[in-house]
């Protein structure tokens, strides 16, 4: 067996690649300094134009997808 096929790095390689899709300057920080309602309302605005990008890629974890959903609300409530 070869390195590549011992640690399924090429599996690795490409479940990073579809992370970083999403998470690539992924917009948390306006909603985490967000001092007023209309700032709040901009920077969740912004995290699901954000997340449109999963539209077109298909290899993106659905569940991924809604954990950073409810993470982001829970985030709402605090």
């Amino acid at each position: 067996m070869s390195f590549k096929a011992d640690t399924n790095l090429e599996h690795a390689i490409q479940s990073c690649n579809t992370a970083n899709i999403l998470m690539k300057d992924f917009p948390a920080n306006p909603l985490l300094s967000a001092e007023s309602i209309f700032e709040v309302e901009e920077a969740i605005q912004g995290i699901f134009n954000h997340m449109k990008r999963l539209r077109h890629n298909d290899t993106y974890p659905l569940l991924k997808a809604q954990n950073i959903v409810d993470l982001v609300s829970k985030d709402m409530g605090n």
